[in-house]
């Protein structure tokens, strides 16, 4: 396990103060100022990130605000605030260790951290046997589609000339069929007797399961929406649709799950949005895990750097400059688009 201090490069002394501390407790540290770029975070790492008024005018600020992020989605995130100054936008509202007692208070919470049991690995992927399947059921049904076409070729050779032949003919000549071909006498019959329903049957369940509708993955949730809380009541008419999921979360595995479970993600852009932690970090979440990402401007506003990160090679739809009555058109171009 490593833990990385991340830091404002004028908030060095303090970072390398809490680094002595964690390293007499056993723990390997490395500090991150941003500048330079790191190992990614792995499972059991932990990223503290020291907050402070010279974090906002950090170069390294973008880079610190990313890992800060990555190690929140996966519950490996300690806050500590150095002064008063707020946090970045999306860690804002999130809980941090303040006071004189702070590192104190950083060490137990790693502590917890380095305890808890490590995550039992995902279950395999369940063994996609459809088309052994599918085959399986032709091959069973072979004998029986033979079985079929020599019966009706029998029945029509019976049917033809002046006196057509009836069922005890039709019998006797599925019975001379299977001696031709090595079978005792009177066992042919039954054979044909049980592999037409068979084939029949295995037939029809071919046809139940080619036209029955496929079962969505569990978690699937159509397409999420992530928009501000001041704009709930412009986005609530725009997302009444059952394919929306308008329902957002600021837990890190409630969002991670109901995202990676979407189709694609909506962004409702607004100068409330881009003020927004739980929109911020709904957008990273949608980008980590490879979501398309539709942005959808409720307003005529510019997006901030850290938005223009994620958001600067994706046309906005401008719901702001549509008519009413052509808004969920644009709203379903821009998920095509996305």
């Amino acid at each position: 396990m490593t833990v990385f201090i991340a830091h404002a490069p004028s908030d060095r002394p303090a970072a390398e103060e809490l680094e002595r501390l964690l390293e007499r407790r056993g723990w390997f540290s490395e500090l991150d100022d941003g500048e330079t770029a790191l190992a990614p975070v792995a499972e059991r790492d932990v990223v503290i990130q020291l907050i402070s008024a010279a974090l906002t005018e950090a170069p390294g600020r973008m880079r610190l605000e990313q890992r800060a992020l990555d190690a929140w989605s996966e519950g490996r995130l300690v806050l500590v605030r150095l002064d008063e100054a707020p946090a970045p936008v999306g860690l804002r509202d999130l809980p941090a260790i303040a006071g004189d007692e702070r590192w104190a208070q950083v060490v137990e919470e790693v502590a917890a951290l380095q305890s808890e049991p490590e995550a039992a690995p995902p279950p395999p992927p369940a063994r996609r046997g459809g088309a052994l399947r599918t085959l399986l059921t032709l091959a069973l049904a072979v004998p029986g589609a033979i079985a079929i076409a020599a019966v009706f070729a029998m029945w029509l050779t019976n049917r033809i000339g002046p006196t057509p032949g009836g069922w005890g003919e039709l019998r006797a000549d599925i019975d001379a069929f299977g001696v031709r071909y090595g079978a005792p006498q009177g066992v042919m019959e039954w054979l044909f007797a049980v592999s037409i329903p068979l084939t029949a049957l295995l037939l029809l369940l071919l046809l139940v399961r080619a036209v029955r509708p496929r079962q969505q993955p569990e978690g699937t949730s159509g397409i999420y929406v992530a928009y501000a809380a001041e704009d709930a009541e412009a986005v609530a008419p725009l997302v009444a649709a059952p394919v929306f999921r308008a329902e957002p979360h600021a837990d890190a595995e409630e969002a991670a799950r109901d995202i990676g479970g979407a189709d694609a993600v909506l962004i409702m852009c607004s100068p409330a949005a881009f003020a927004s932690d739980r929109v911020k970090r709904e957008l990273f979440l949608a980008d980590r895990l490879g979501k398309p990402i539709a942005p959808v401007l409720l307003a005529d506003a510019e997006p901030p750097e850290d938005f223009r990160y994620f958001l600067s090679s994706i046309a906005p739809v401008k719901l702001f400059e549509t008519p009413e009555a052509e808004r969920p058109e644009a709203l379903a171009r821009a998920i095509g688009a996305a």
